[in-house]
């Protein structure tokens, strides 16, 4: 049998990986970690004029998911498990500030017994990968990285770089 767990996540960002968050909003999981912060804190909405240039910070934080574990005790014999489709792009998980698992990549599934785990889960997720021989600011930070080039800007497209679980 399975069982569920809607947890409620939130998300925040901070400059660096072991830094928490001064801030954390409601996030939707799936979802995108910086248009979950848009919508919580009433940003412009990115698709219109240079809205999205109001979000370029965003894709240099280091973005913290963070939810509660279930408390209820498990029947004899049943284990309990984070599944995950992906993650976009690189990322730790934690529980309890103990590090579980980490990952670079996208659409890569996962699974991770938690059988006996309690308290707080937490999901780093790093600043956008970029290419440090493209040219600052243009999509040829994408060379080298398996997101779409187009997040990092195209003559159609505004830049942005979405992370998120």
């Amino acid at each position: 049998m399975i069982i569920k767990h809607n947890l409620q996540w939130q998300v925040g960002f901070s400059q660096s990986n072991h830094e928490q968050p001064k801030q954390f909003v409601p996030a939707r999981v799936p979802g995108a970690a910086n248009l979950d912060w848009a919508e919580a804190l009433h940003m412009p909405d990115w698709k219109k004029g240079v809205n999205y240039k109001n979000f370029k910070w965003m894709e240099d934080c280091y973005w913290i998911y963070r939810a509660q574990l279930p408390d209820e005790a498990l029947e004899e014999g049943t284990t309990r498990w984070l599944t995950g489709k992906g993650i976009d792009y690189q990322y730790e998980i934690y529980i309890n500030n103990e590090r579980l698992y980490a990952h670079e990549g996208m659409f890569t599934p996962f699974s991770l017994d938690l059988t006996g785990k309690k308290g707080e889960l937490k999901i780093v997720i790093f600043p956008a990968p970029k290419d440090s021989l493209g040219t600052v600011g243009t999509r040829e930070e994408a060379a080298q990285c398996c997101k779409p080039a187009v997040s990092y800007g195209w003559d159609w497209h505004p830049r942005l770089i979405p992370v998120g679980i």
